[in-house]
């Protein structure tokens, strides 16, 4: 895109430099076939080998003052699709880092719920014992976390929300 609005503001600006009135340029060949081209016709060269070639006139004041604003919107235009990708550029940058930290956080969180304390065990009358529903359930709901974790970390890299 931003080769595209370079191109466009280089032919109009092509175009201010166009002559604004028409005029003619003169090709003619001599007797050892060499082409000259000149403003005036020469003198010396007959009608048979002189060619009359027409330049169209350049743009009115009317059409200079039309590119001029084109290019004036064409550049603001470049200029704001930039500064859209830049803040868009930045958001998503931030918005990974918020979602590895999270992530980062759950994980610890995890290794923390995983480690079992006293109040964690059931103790059997026949002898033994075994963990607690509550510990399972602490475990089950951070590795959930982690996953949930995972899938922000995955969709702020992809940019979708």
């Amino acid at each position: 895109m931003k080769r595209q609005c370079r191109l466009a503001i280089a032919t109009i600006l092509f175009v201010f430099a166009c002559a604004a009135t028409a005029q003619t340029v003169y090709k003619s060949v001599d007797a050892r076939g060499r082409v000259t081209y000149s403003s005036s016709p020469p003198p010396d060269v007959s009608e048979e080998t002189l060619e009359e070639i027409p330049i169209a006139p350049g743009p009115t004041e009317e059409q200079r003052q039309a590119a001029a604003e084109r290019a004036k919107e064409l550049q603001a235009t470049m200029h704001n699709a930039e500064k859209q990708q830049r803040e868009q550029t930045s958001e998503t940058a931030q918005s990974r880092s918020e979602a590895e930290r999270g992530l980062r956080n759950a994980r610890i969180a995890l290794q923390e719920a995983r480690i079992k304390g006293d109040d964690d065990w059931q103790y059997l009358a026949a002898g033994g014992r075994v963990l607690k529903q509550s510990y399972l359930d602490r475990v089950k709901d951070a590795e959930r976390r982690v996953k949930d974790a995972e899938e922000g970390l995955r969709r702020a890299g992809s940019g979708s929300r």
